[in-house]
């Protein structure tokens, strides 16, 4: 019964987290900007632009712990020192995608998280169907990299997370 309840809040998180997703792509309306009153002396902003934040930081995931075959380490001090794994490359792909960068884009030449988990998408189901936490990960990780769950790597990852809750 634990294991059940355990699944289902999974299922129910991810399932939260992709409404998140898709209300937050939809576009908001905006309101007319108004004009604050000059003042004498200026203060900075308190969040710079963050683009070039944004920029360096995919620079370094990329380039610092990414894997040749495009995947990435659960725990890595670095890029080819431990083997890809699913759950890590997942997490890579969220990092990527949450700040705009496509993770099924080629990064100057290099392979790319999402043909990684294109190439073992036999342990990508594996995962999936291991447990509902996971599940939910991968649904929230390919949603977010504009991939379909249902046919990503002629699996249906969906209905796989689906057939644990029966």
């Amino acid at each position: 019964m634990f294991r059940f309840l355990k699944l289902a809040s999974a299922v129910l998180m991810a399932v939260a987290l992709l409404g998140f997703v898709w209300l937050s792509a939809s576009t908001p309306t905006q309101a007319a900007p108004t004009q604050a009153a000059p003042t004498a002396d200026p203060t900075p902003l308190a969040f710079p632009d963050q683009r070039d934040s944004a920029s360096t930081a995919v620079h370094w995931l990329i380039h610092t712990h990414q894997n040749d075959d495009g995947g990435y380490s659960n725990f890595s001090g670095g890029a080819n020192l431990a083997p890809s794994a699913i759950g890590g490359t997942l997490d890579a792909v969220l990092a990527l995608a949450s700040v705009g960068y496509n993770p099924a884009a080629s990064f100057m030449g290099r392979n790319t998280p999402i043909a990684y988990l294109q190439a073992n998408a036999q342990a990508l189901a594996d995962y999936v169907s291991a447990d509902g936490g996971q599940a939910g990960r991968a649904l929230l990780a390919l949603t977010a990299a504009n991939q379909d769950p249902r046919t990503f790597g002629g699996y249906n990852l969906v209905l796989s997370t689906t057939a644990q809750l029966s």
